[in-house]
């Protein structure tokens, strides 16, 4: 089978037609289609863009008729809980309605005023996209591709790797083992630094831990300093060249199937693998960059030159 790739979509649904039609989709019987390949969403169709229900839509009508398929992206996850009474704690809901919440969905929000159907519609669908994918050439996940976490949750999953309820629940809730193994799935993972060790982030927060590049880790010993994500100079300047933790590589070893992902507001350009078995399709559509997929015909070393973007 031959695969598309489609990156963090945002709400620009205009961008994603092009994206499709430039593919070699095309419209038929209500969804996007084409004669030989199947797209994949890693995620984050909605929040931030202007076309939030459309660009759903158009992923939910691919997936429905078969020509797609997805994983579910924190965005998702988020707007489930967002609007999901909590039962231990009545009048509130599992994602609290604080301020970053709502500005962070807000996009979103504005379109499900007045559109109830729709609305239900969409979060009715979120609750059955699975965490991952793990098909037999290639896996994808919206923002980490970690054994200990999928091992975690896996067990407890539905047959289609989508969360029930109960789960769903208990990954909402923060220090869980649940919640952590999610997070580490759709928002990337999270390393402790050194004791002692600390840098001031950007609003001059004292951090002592840092989101990793995981994709690197399984290539054999990584300095903290080499490994750290999104940070600028300063902050990378205070981490130290100490090798991460030899678990590290165990947990992220490559083993040749290929993985995609999203989620990190990648904008150099043009796009190129994370290593010569992963690739991020996120560009940052939704902070004026590019609408990305990558072309996958079966090759086990990821090339640049199967990136396809409008």
């Amino acid at each position: 089978m031959a695969y598309d790739i489609i990156g963090d979509v945002h709400g620009h649904a205009s961008e994603l037609r092009a994206l499709l039609q430039k593919m070699g989709y095309r419209e038929s019987r209500g969804a996007y289609r084409h004669s030989s390949r199947l797209a994949i969403f890693v995620g984050d169709l909605i929040d931030r863009g202007p076309a939030n229900i459309e660009a759903a839509t158009i992923a939910r009508q691919m997936v429905e008729a078969g020509t797609a398929r997805i994983v579910m992206g924190n965005h998702e996850f988020n707007a489930i809980a967002f609007h999901t009474d909590d039962p231990e704690s009545p009048g509130e809901f599992l994602r609290p309605h604080n301020c970053k919440n709502v500005k962070q969905h807000l996009a979103t929000l504005h379109e499900f005023k007045g559109r109830p159907d729709q609305k239900r519609l969409l979060l009715d669908w979120f609750r059955t996209l699975p965490v991952f994918l793990d098909l037999p050439d290639i896996r994808v996940v919206h923002a980490c591709w970690d054994r200990e976490s999928l091992a975690e949750l896996k067990p407890r999953l539905n047959a289609d790797d989508s969360m029930p309820e109960a789960l769903f629940h208990s990954a909402c809730r923060n220090g869980s083992r649940e919640q952590r193994a999610r997070d580490t799935l759709v928002n990337g993972y999270e390393i402790d630094l050194p004791d002692g060790v600390f840098f001031l982030d950007k609003d001059d927060h004292r951090r002592t831990a840092m989101r990793l590049k995981w994709w690197l880790c399984g290539s054999g010993p990584l300095p903290f300093k080499m490994a750290g994500l999104g940070l600028d100079e300063k902050e990378l300047d205070a981490l130290p060249y100490d090798d991460l933790p030899a678990q590290m590589h165990q947990r992220f070893a490559p083993d040749g199937k290929p993985t995609f992902f999203g989620h990190y507001w990648f904008s150099s350009m043009p796009p190129e693998p994370t290593s010569p078995t992963t690739a991020c399709v996120d560009y940052s559509v939704a902070r004026g960059g590019t609408l990305v997929a990558y072309h996958w015909d079966g090759e086990a070393e990821l090339s640049r030159d199967r990136f396809c973007y409008v």
